[in-house]
């Protein structure tokens, strides 16, 4: 048999082609998606099983199996919670000489973005063999408290006010620290 793999992992592009000898001809075919060739093609990943009878009635079963290529593994890295007019960077993990596209326009492995509302920022890969497949993550845009100007200037000597700043920042999505406030 001659086997040939779909492109990519989602596509229905492989092939199989056999031949028979043996038997006394004509060969009958009936493959499992009913089929009747000696050549199957348009193809996904998967098992396919063929009967064949020669003019006896005597058969024989083969099973053969047609495997794709991994997919692309993509991962969008970014804070899922920010700030209302704050600056969101977001990047994403790929193979190499892969083609980007973010829902935003950009073409980048990484954007920066101006949020003012929450939204689903979804980025398409296209591989080097044609293959595509995409990520998305939903940012949560918040309105963080902050501090009027006017309060700050009104405190009196005996007032005392507590400054918070972290000293921790771990951009890693993880729910803690990933976002730099000064409280």
């Amino acid at each position: 048999p001659q086997i040939t793999k779909p492109l990519c992992y989602n596509s229905d592009d492989g092939r199989i082609s056999i031949n028979c000898i043996g038997g006394i001809p004509p060969y009958t075919y009936h493959w499992s998606n009913n089929a009747t060739d000696t050549i199957l093609e348009n193809l996904s990943a998967g098992n396919y099983l063929v009967t064949i009878s020669d003019q006896f009635g005597c058969q024989i079963i083969k099973s053969y199996s047609v495997q794709a290529p991994p997919a692309p593994i993509i991962s969008i890295i970014g804070s899922t919670t920010v700030c209302k007019d704050s600056g969101g960077v977001f990047s994403i993990t790929a193979p190499e000489n892969s083609k980007y596209v973010w829902s935003t326009g950009e073409t980048t492995d990484t954007i920066e973005y101006l949020l003012e509302e929450s939204l689903l920022l979804t980025v398409t890969l296209t591989d080097q063999a044609g293959c595509r497949i995409s990520d998305s993550i939903f940012i949560d845009v918040k309105t963080c408290n902050e501090p009027e100007m006017d309060s700050v200037y009104k405190t009196t000597p005996q007032e005392v006010r507590h400054l918070f700043i972290p000293n921790v920042f771990t951009p890693n999505a993880d729910g803690k620290n990933d976002v730099f406030i000064v409280e």
